[in-house]
């Protein structure tokens, strides 16, 4: 059985730009490249939308939404210049309800190329009582 590879923890608030682009860059002065990133980062609160702070909503924006797009802005041109690697975006089963035809889980860069019609895509969703 193979025995597992280097790996490197890399402690960073999400949210924060300067901090996440400090962080993906860390790994890449590592490891040289990255073959797979996976946005799983994000939290949510169940409640009424008038009883919810904007202030919580914004954070919730950064973590969720922004916290994704950063790392994805950082890593991406290295797998495009390399012309291989897999983007991944995990999200809540709060998604659930989102239609088939609308749903991209996993991007694959091929040829320096982002191939969303050539990726394989896969929906799985743990049991849960919506």
């Amino acid at each position: 059985m193979p025995s597992g590879g280097e790996a490197l923890v890399v402690e960073c608030d999400v949210a924060d730009r300067a901090e996440s682009l400090a962080a993906a860059d860390r790994v890449l002065q590592q490891f040289g490249r990255v073959d797979m990133l996976v946005n799983n980062a994000g939290y949510g609160h169940h409640r009424r939308f008038l009883d919810w702070d904007l202030d919580d909503i914004e954070r919730m924006m950064r973590v969720n939404y922004f916290g994704a797009l950063y790392w994805t802005k950082a890593l991406l041109p290295q797998m495009v210049a390399q012309k291989k690697g897999w983007l991944v975006f995990v999200a809540s089963v709060a998604g659930a309800g989102v239609p088939e035809e609308r749903r991209v889980r996993r991007v694959e860069v091929r040829d320096g190329r982002l191939s969303p019609r050539r990726c394989r895509t896969r929906w799985t969703a743990p049991a849960c009582r919506c």
